[in-house]
């Protein structure tokens, strides 16, 4: 939700960033993202509600981006060079970005001859 109550944004289909009224009615905008995005990364709304953020993983390095709302190119906001983000969020005060992030780990164990 927008910071001002007003719209709700949300990763759609296809990675469409869908902004809608909070009172319910037609998409007011829409906008393609890139395709290799982290669709588990939630969206969030920039402070100032001027923008929408969100991570992009490109090679296997995850990195924040903002699209402004007006439209036009998304932003760059971080440069990291590698390691993915889990979740993130914004100081109240829009100067400080909090980030969950490093390298997904999995383990396997293979159980056999259980009787």
């Amino acid at each position: 939700m927008s910071p001002d109550g007003k719209l709700i944004a949300y990763l759609g289909a296809d990675q469409k960033l869908i902004i809608l009224p909070f009172d319910g009615g037609d998409p007011v905008k829409t906008f393609d993202l890139a395709p290799d995005g982290d669709p588990d990364v939630r969206v969030r709304w920039t402070p100032d509600g001027q923008a929408i953020s969100y991570v992009e993983l490109r090679e296997g390095v995850a990195n924040v981006w903002n699209q402004p709302l007006e439209g036009g190119i998304p932003k760059q906001v971080t440069q990291f060079k590698s390691d993915q983000i889990f979740g993130f969020d914004w100081s109240r005060d829009g100067k400080s970005l909090a980030l969950w992030r490093g390298m997904p780990t999995r383990n396997v164990v293979l159980i056999s001859d259980v009787k």
